[in-house]
């Protein structure tokens, strides 16, 4: 009997922030227009504002093979920890906290 075919993976490419900038500088109303906003005062808000140095980040390449091990690694070691937790005599706070007794 025939199965299904594997689904496609298909990556959606995310604009970059020079991008985005662009775009928005595109988008911007001319000088004199009636969408002009050159009168309003935005000194408040740009005071409480971020710089552009703090929110920068540089390029991360992600690896998904890499972040799927990361992953596992961490719930491996999260339940070792719960096994251990539990043979010290832990279980009363474990079942404490389980969803089945409300806790």
């Amino acid at each position: 009997q025939p199965s299904a075919a594997a689904p496609k993976y298909r990556a959606n490419r995310v604009q970059t922030i020079g991008e985005l900038d662009q775009a928005a500088h595109m988008l911007q109303p001319k000088a004199g227009s009636d969408d002009d906003d050159s009168d309003i005062d935005f000194s408040l808000l740009t005071s409480v504002l971020c710089s552009m140095e703090q929110v920068t980040e540089g390029d991360e390449v992600w690896d998904p093979d890499q972040l799927w091990a990361e992953i596992k690694s961490e719930l491996y070691r999260e339940e070792e920890e719960r096994e251990a937790s539990l043979a010290d005599g832990g279980d009363v706070v474990a079942a404490a906290a389980s969803p089945a007794t409300g806790g």
